[in-house]
């Protein structure tokens, strides 16, 4: 098979790094929106300065004392080879003074005693000394080790106080909840303003841009299970710069919390509302040093190597071969491959088990979500009859809000029950279990923008089994819904109120053995597993086709062996549903 010959082969492989949330790490160190990474490799001073460059970044400006004490702080932990580094300047002596790479002039100098001298006027470029940290002219040609310096691509970051954090003012104007599912996915959260030096620094940072939006989502918001208002991390309130009359609650379901772009305090505002919003990251939460998506860093490396040898390199770097767990991920790769010029023929990726009893595995073990395969390359076995999705039921008592986020974290979304099928289908799954809670959330809701009851991925209502007098929107405040565990029947309920959750995955339609009697279906991700036997007719309908195929093939290459793709038309309710609008 073109599998087993790959496997066979010495190719490249691609590294998946994943950071807090996704993000990743500063290269070496990190300062006001800085990140700096000092390299002992000598080299000379535009050698140094491109390498820099092609890594997105130049050599250090060191403009303040501050930078230039957190620097020496660093190099103080080294042992160094080179006697100096260079920094980012090349015209230390211009006739209206010394200037950074950038053309602007110093703000700030460090110069060693009687430096800088130009010695024979050659000495025109900069250096920090890694013995004693002062600044000396020196000539350009000399070889040296350097410090690269790249600005953050968040907005900016702040040590003020004990604040340690870094954040990204969007003016996107997204709900509530899309806006807290955004932050999530890149590594962050809704902002928590928990001081009041973190309040006036977010009002300086907002004082220098220009809004289109009247207010941006923060992460104060009243869908706690005791109904009580608290922030996205689940902290209580230390610190509220609330707006005169404010919090109002009007009219009973403005549970989330909005900073103005005017005068910079607070109002509560219903949730369904569309407003920018601000993000927050922990300090030194960098963007990946290669290609990101979806909070996922992924560095691809053209030198060829063994499976083993290439998995042993991605630990060591704090990650591990790539997981390709869905098509939006797989296109993603695809579009960067495309981009270069291979010496290998194929990349590694994740899994050295794909013929495993129970199917292909990553190398964490978990089943594959997604598959790609070659033609003939592995046909593994994934179909549900007309439902193509696998469920999720889980006893644990938590918020809507919480179950969107667990679900969403593992690759899919509350469930979505569309017509009387489905709805069968999960009794039946439900009927199997003993259940300690009286209902589990389910994807309807009603923190659409315009307040009308919608699915998790945006869908009108279709198909409904309310129980008798729902749903009745008690106090306005019940937005969200529940499926009885024990007759089944829906109900809506306040957002904040706990109970258990059905999270919902797409299956992957991929290849089938033919020789097999029957299909097996396994869920993504942890998923439960179904074994449907096929009925009768269809698997004699399905044997008829194969012996008319293999006849076919006989013909044309007797030794070649008979296979075949087995595909279902989805039905356009099915392909709908995988669209989800909170991505």
């Amino acid at each position: 098979m073109i599998l087993q010959h790959i496997f066979n082969t010495i190719i490249s492989f691609l590294l998946l790094t994943r950071g807090s949330g996704g993000a990743k790490p500063c290269i070496n160190i990190d300062v006001r929106g800085h990140c700096y990474q000092i390299v002992d490799t000598n080299t000379t001073w535009a050698t140094a300065s491109r390498i820099c460059k092609e890594n997105d970044g130049h050599l250090i400006f060191i403009e303040t004392a501050e930078e230039q004490q957190v620097i020496a702080g660093q190099m103080q932990k080294r042992n160094f080879t080179a006697d100096a580094l260079w920094i980012g300047s090349a015209n230390v002596h211009s006739e209206d003074g010394p200037r950074w790479e950038n053309g602007e002039s110093f703000t700030y100098v460090n110069w060693a005693k009687g430096e800088p001298n130009n010695p024979r006027e050659e000495e025109t470029c900069a250096e920090i000394r890694t013995y004693d940290f002062k600044w000396n002219d020196k000539s350009c040609t000399l070889h040296k080790g350097y410090i690269c310096e790249k600005t953050d691509d968040f907005n900016t970051c702040t040590t003020v106080g004990n604040i340690r954090h870094c954040y990204q003012i969007v003016q996107d104007e997204i709900t509530w909840l899309q806006a807290f599912k955004s932050c999530s996915q890149i590594g962050g959260m809704l902002v928590t303003i928990e001081s009041i030096a973190e309040q006036q620094f977010i009002e300086d940072q907002m004082q220098n841009k220009t809004f289109t939006v009247e207010g941006l989502w923060i992460g104060a918001n009243k869908l706690h299970p005791e109904n009580q208002r608290t922030w996205a991390n689940g902290h209580r309130f230390t610190y509220a710069n609330w707006a005169k009359g404010e919090p109002n609650n009007k009219p009973y379901v403005e549970n989330c919390t909005v900073i103005s772009t005017s005068d910079f305090t607070w109002n509560d505002q219903k949730c369904s509302k569309k407003r920018g919003y601000i993000c927050e990251f922990p300090r030194g939460v960098k963007p990946c040093i290669s290609i990101d998506v979806r909070g996922h860093c992924y560095q691809i490396v053209d030198t060829n190597t063994t499976w083993a040898a290439a998995s042993r390199i991605c630990k060591e770097n704090d990650g591990h071969l790539i997981f390709i767990e869905t098509e939006e991920e797989q296109q993603f790769i695809a579009d960067q491959m495309q981009k270069r010029n291979f010496t290998a023929g194929a990349l590694w990726i994740g899994s050295a088990n794909v013929h495993a009893e129970e199917g292909p595995r990553w190398d964490n073990g978990e089943s594959f979500t997604y598959v790609n395969w070659a033609k003939d390359a592995i046909e593994p076995c994934r179909t549900v009859g007309n439902i193509r999705h696998c469920y999720q039921i889980v006893q644990d008592e938590i918020t809507w809000l919480q179950a969107f986020k667990i679900c969403s974290q593992d690759r899919g979304m509350l469930v979505t029950i569309e017509s009387e099928a489905e709805q069968m289908f999960l009794e039946d799954q439900i009927q199997n279990k003993n259940f300690t809670v009286a209902g589990l959330w389910i994807g309807a809701n009603k923190l659409h923008p315009e307040n009308q009851r919608v699915w998790i991925n945006g869908h009108q209502f279709t198909y409904v089994n309310w129980a008798q007098g729902a749903p009745n929107n008690r106090q306005y405040v019940e937005n969200c819904v529940e499926i009885s565990t024990s007759d089944f029947t829906w109900n809506d309920e306040m957002c904040s109120t706990q109970r258990g959750y059905v999270c919902e995955c797409q299956l992957v339609v991929v290849t089938v053995n033919l020789s097999a009697l029957f299909l097996v279906v396994i869920g993504t991700s942890d998923l439960q597993i179904w074994v449907i036997i096929v009925p009768v007719v269809s698997a004699l309908i399905l044997l008829v086709g194969v012996v008319l195929l293999c006849c076919f093939l006989k013909r044309r290459r007797k030794k070649q062996k008979k296979k075949v793709e087995v595909y279902q038309d989805l039905q356009d309710m099915e392909m709908r549903k995988a669209e989800h609008i909170y991505d």
